[in-house]
């Protein structure tokens, strides 16, 4: 049994469409009996012309710009006195190699030692330097056995401490004796400074006078 009947819906219904998408555009084939289907449809089309009215005929989206997430190279500073000691572990693998993996910046901060005039542990000089060949030097250089102790010469203690930076947010700072038995060290190993090393450095940071 038909839910709704007779000519007159189904014809007003079919003049409506028609005056929506256009006289003679559109060819619908009503059958008697199908009028709530027809008019669902029409329904449907009088709400999509609507959102298009709305937004000038083109469906709108919201793009969402994708988020990532990665670390960046440290941003390195000099602190106001030298670090009494550095700690082990600062990056994987300083207990195997001096200055492991490749780090993108190097900041080089050199600190005074006794009998001058500014006072022992002020920040002297700092310099921006190009890591690789520092490293490559660093690197080649022998480490000294645990547990050996030196008979030193005369050390001021003057100091330059290395801070390099890694592209994962990481930093490894070493700690360089400039006089006496020269000793540099990442927390984990030493080594005796390579005269390459200390000469590139002291041309960019100047050294104390004794």
């Amino acid at each position: 049994m038909p839910l709704v009947s007779g000519s007159r819906i189904e014809q007003s219904a079919l003049v409506g469409f028609r005056n929506f998408v256009g006289r003679g555009s559109v060819k619908p084939v009503v059958r008697r009996g199908r009028v709530l289907v027809f008019v669902a449809v029409l329904v449907s089309a009088v709400s999509c012309s609507s959102a298009s009215h709305n937004t000038g005929g083109v469906p709108t989206t919201r793009s969402v710009a994708p988020t990532t997430s990665r670390a960046e190279t440290p941003v390195l500073r000099c602190s106001v006195r030298p670090p009494q000691s550095v700690s082990l572990g600062q990056v994987p693998g300083s207990a195997a190699t001096f200055v492991p993996g490749q780090p993108r910046t190097l900041l080089a901060c050199r600190y005074h030692g006794f009998n001058q005039r500014q006072r022992a542990g002020s920040l002297a000089a700092t310099a921006q330097l190009g890591p690789e060949p520092i490293v490559s030097a660093l690197d080649r250089a022998p480490h000294i056995p645990r547990g050996v102790v030196f008979h030193c010469p005369f050390d001021a203690g003057e100091v330059i401490v290395l801070h390099f930076g890694y592209a994962n947010g990481a930093v490894l700072t070493i700690t360089v004796s400039t006089q006496g038995c020269r000793i540099a060290s990442n927390g984990d190993l030493r080594i005796r400074t390579p005269d390459t090393v200390l000469s590139a450095l002291q041309a960019k940071l100047g050294r104390d006078t004794l």
